[in-house]
């Protein structure tokens, strides 16, 4: 869905974005923990496991789970570089940094389907990163339960919500953002997907259920010294937004033209983290 090019280029963007208070809940929730087990849904090259692993335990074992092969070879790759020591054996990586001792399965599972049975390894903590809002409100009620089932709790990171604003401003501004979010709520392999929205309805399903979450906003904040993310952004709204025929193309190319002299834009997203009730 996502390319390793992209995922490597919205990295730091990523990192620098996570609400520090969401981040803490999750570090104190686990802070006593000596081992931990750890699925990471969707994770693509394994930057979310490399930017939550120095906030945990010193022993973590993580589950990558992805649907393609391409990015869990590029999150084997990754892991070589970012790890001080590095072992293999097929998809098992053996990893020390700093401290820590992580041992990483990569799997690669199709996610669109009954994600229930891929939690079921005794794991402790499920993650994802810009994840939510791919998926329906079907599935965020589906997994709802299957989290519920296993009274497992959830850090859900980076999800869209819907809020852009962008220096200087443009009179196509809001037209734009209207059709790139009329985009996000399209089909991508899950359902009408969720968009904006996910976050919430994440939170709420699972309120329902009798989990305690916490919430909090987590923005990109990009500046023109991120001039390569900042073009990669701008062309994947507009690219988006001509894909929904809502905005004559023209106006796009104006808008997109008009971009360039862009300054400063802030993406907003939302973190969650969510813990089951004691049983």
């Amino acid at each position: 869905m996502f390319t390793s090019d992209w995922l490597a280029l919205r990295s730091s963007a990523d990192d620098a974005a996570r609400n520090k208070t969401v981040l803490e809940r999750v570090t104190g929730a686990f802070a006593r923990r000596k081992g931990l087990r750890v699925i990471d849904l969707a994770s693509g090259t394994g930057a979310n496991i490399r930017a939550l692993a120095p906030h945990l335990g010193e022993a973590q074992f993580w589950a990558a789970v992805d649907h393609s092969p391409d990015l869990l070879s590029h999150a084997r790759r990754a892991f070589r570089l970012w790890a001080d020591s590095f072992a293999a054996e097929h998809d098992s990586l053996v990893l020390q940094k700093s401290r820590r001792h992580l041992s990483v399965k990569l799997t690669q599972a199709d996610l669109t389907s009954d994600v229930g049975p891929v939690l079921d390894k005794g794991f402790d903590l499920v993650t994802m990163a810009a994840f939510l809002d791919l998926v329906s409100v079907d599935w965020i009620s589906s997994f709802a339960i299957a989290l519920a089932e296993r009274n497992l709790p959830l850090y859900a990171t980076l999800n869209y919500s819907g809020e852009e604003s962008w220096e200087p401003p443009h009179a196509a501004d809001a037209l734009i953002l209207s059709a790139f979010t009329s985009h996000q709520r399209s089909n991508k392999g899950f359902g009408p997907a969720a968009g904006p929205t996910a976050a919430r309805e994440m939170a709420r399903k699972l309120k329902e259920a009798g989990y305690s979450v916490v919430m909090g906003e987590s923005p990109w904040r990009i500046g023109q010294e991120q001039s390569r993310l900042m073009s990669a952004v701008l062309d994947g709204i507009a690219s988006a937004a001509s894909e929904t025929a809502l905005v004559p193309l023209e106006e796009i190319n104006i808008w997109r033209k008009a971009r360039e002299a862009s300054t400063r834009c802030v993406i907003g997203h939302i973190d969650i983290f969510a813990v089951p009730p004691p049983h």
